[in-house]
């Protein structure tokens, strides 16, 4: 939830959550606010969750207003099994 006291900058791009590779060359999934680095445009006030961040191009897998006074939670399903 956004809190009103301590506002994220949008100009900054924010990694909330990320789920790494078990060799740490990347992330497969990664939960981003702000102002993308490398582009990504759309909303900078807004939650977006990316794909594999070493994909050609990045997949913008969900994205969502970050609303204040409202409760944002993800859940993502991985079969690793098919890749």
């Amino acid at each position: 939830m956004k809190d009103s006291a301590r506002p994220l900058n949008s100009s900054h791009e924010y990694q909330l959550f990320f789920l790494e590779s078990n060799d740490y060359s990347t992330n497969q999934v990664v939960l981003k606010y702000g102002a993308i680095l490398g582009g990504g445009g759309g909303d900078k006030d807004s939650l977006k969750v990316v794909g594999n961040v070493n994909a050609s191009p990045v997949q913008t897998i969900y994205a969502v207003p970050f609303k204040g006074d409202v409760w944002h939670n993800f859940g993502i399903t991985l079969d690793f099994n098919k890749g």
